[in-house]
């Protein structure tokens, strides 16, 4: 849109399925948009789309099954959270993506830059996960599902709104249904929890005030 105006400039239209969120990239040009087929980047200068992020979908394959810890091993080795988590709930290892921590980010809730520029976070329909921007390295993930993430502008710290229907006996069951979070960056662990508030979440600039909506 043009601002001023009001009025329409441009659209991307190639899109397989809805975007469910959007964001700009630190740098003013690049779109990044995220839905049930993944992250897209756009070039709003040269108004084309420019790739799929991390890396292309590589679509079924003969490991598309349930994953085994092997197969998680570099994510589980970068995400504490995750693994405190599977320690007393390890069905949720049978519906994690295998793919997940390569170059494969489906059914997307929300995108986030951390303060620093150079990491994204992704909410989706299984896990948060960070990733660095610039080298499309996989961070860390955090367990929490249907999640919304928020940054601020300064500090080191997150915030994640769970969305997840509350169900004790399912086995896809995330680590806090219907709750605000917040989590250190730099150490990857909750430092706060708010339950019942688990719809949207918002932090102040300063990361000092969190507001989370039921």
């Amino acid at each position: 849109w043009e601002r001023t105006r009001g009025q329409d400039v441009f659209a991307f239209t190639n899109l397989a399925r809805p975007a469910q969120c959007l964001v700009f990239a630190p740098n003013g040009r690049t779109l990044v948009s995220g839905g049930d087929d993944g992250v897209h980047l756009w070039d709003i200068v040269e108004r084309r789309p420019l790739d799929m992020f991390p890396g292309p979908d590589p679509g079924l394959t003969s490991r598309d099954v349930a994953p085994k810890v092997e197969d998680l091993r570099p994510l589980l080795d970068a995400s504490p959270a995750v693994v405190e988590f599977l320690k007393t709930h390890p069905g949720l290892l049978d519906y994690l993506d295998a793919f997940g921590h390569t170059n494969r980010t489906r059914g997307v809730t929300s995108l986030a830059f951390m303060p620093d520029g150079k990491h994204l976070l992704v909410g989706s329909s299984d896990l948060v996960r960070c990733w660095n921007f610039d080298t499309r390295a996989f961070g860390f993930a955090v367990p929490e599902k249907n999640a919304t993430a928020a940054a601020p502008t300064v500090g080191d710290v997150f915030v994640v709104a769970n969305n997840q229907e509350e169900g004790s006996d399912d086995e896809r069951r995330t680590a806090h249904p219907q709750s605000a979070l917040v989590y250190n960056f730099s150490r990857r662990r909750l430092v706060a929890e708010l339950p019942g508030y688990g719809w949207r979440v918002a932090v102040s600039p300063d990361g000092q005030s969190v507001a989370a909506a039921s």
